[in-house]
């Protein structure tokens, strides 16, 4: 009981309670058939049916975490989920959706950086097996959607953490040189003509850039030492200020890098959207939108279209508090 009500802000349990909980732990057997889950422990067989559960308790109230979540979608994405596509009468608010379910176990697959060590997990939204399990839940509730009781919907922000749902997209900040406060961003820009990126090699050579064309102090403890045992570093500037990243030169593909690898870039650049702190995230928005990053693709059928169609989503999803920030 103590599990169901942790998705809830309630702390009481009551007979409604008990039904959905009953529920749920009917749920954990018929999930054990499926092949998607065939590694899956006793904890997450329980974890995956209780969403499902709690999913159900708030498509019948019409109200609690997956509404917000779903609503917040709508004014992002003007849709209601990431990935599936929905239309007209398919989709109904006040009902259970197949492809609400398919969102559901891809978001109980498809998991960030830190929540399990320092990896993470890519997980396809169309994946055969998904959307077969898929077909098989959407049954289950179907059958059980009349008989379920009606709550308050007192569910709490179990799809994804609300700070970061709640974080608004930003425009990128304004690379002309008149518009930067920062000093090192004007000289880098009037030092590459106007272009905001500054693509190098070693730390050395690095050192050299910040020291000569940037015009730092020339005091090894303000020269960035823990970047000497990286390479390939982009250096951006724009109207807030200088970022610089190591080790992704390799992925943007410009006329003006002679660091670009293809290869390198069409088997690792898609990292850059799912790896914490990987890339400064105005970089990564100003890479995207200019092309540089036209290779990455996400490892799956379809993996590019599904990261560009969805980058804002998926970032939000992997990158957590890194989304929008520096």
């Amino acid at each position: 009981m103590q599990d169901w009500l942790s998705l809830h802000t309630n702390p009481q349990s009551n007979a409604d309670d008990a039904w959905y909980l009953n529920f749920a732990q009917n749920l954990v057997d018929k999930l054990q058939d499926s092949p998607l889950l065939a590694d899956f422990t006793a904890e997450d067989y329980k974890d995956l049916a209780l969403l499902f559960a709690v999913y159900l308790e708030d498509s019948i109230s019409e109200n609690g975490g997956w509404c917000r979540f779903r609503n917040r979608m709508k004014e992002l994405y003007g849709k209601p989920l990431p990935f599936y596509t929905v239309q007209g009468d398919d989709y109904l608010e006040d009902e259970t959706n197949l492809a609400d379910i398919q969102f559901v176990i891809w978001s109980f697959m498809a998991i960030p950086q830190e929540r399990i060590g320092d990896d993470y997990i890519l997980f396809d939204p169309f994946d055969k097996q998904l959307l077969e399990l898929a077909k098989q839940v959407y049954n289950w509730l179907d059958e059980a959607f009349e008989d379920a009781p009606v709550t308050e919907g007192m569910s709490n922000d179990w799809i994804m953490d609300a700070s970061v749902l709640a974080q608004k997209m930003t425009s990128l900040p304004s690379v002309n040189i008149a518009d930067c406060k920062s000093d090192s961003a004007k000289r880098l820009l009037e030092f590459t003509g106007g272009y905001p990126l500054v693509f190098i090699d070693t730390y050395d050579k690095l050192l050299a850039f910040l020291v000569d064309v940037l015009k730092w102090e020339n005091k090894k403890e303000q020269l960035m030492p823990e970047m000497k045992y990286y390479k390939n570093f982009v250096v951006y500037a724009n109207a807030k200020g200088i970022l610089l990243a190591p080790e992704i030169a390799v992925y943007f593909e410009s006329e003006k890098n002679a660091l670009f690898n293809q290869t390198w870039a069409e088997e690792d650049s898609h990292l850059l959207y799912i790896e914490k702190g990987s890339c400064p995230y105005d970089l990564l928005k100003y890479g995207t939108k200019h092309g540089y990053l036209e290779h990455a693709v996400l490892p799956f059928e379809n993996g590019k279209s599904i990261l560009r169609e969805n980058m804002d989503f998926i970032t939000r999803w992997y990158l957590e508090e890194f989304y929008e920030g520096e």
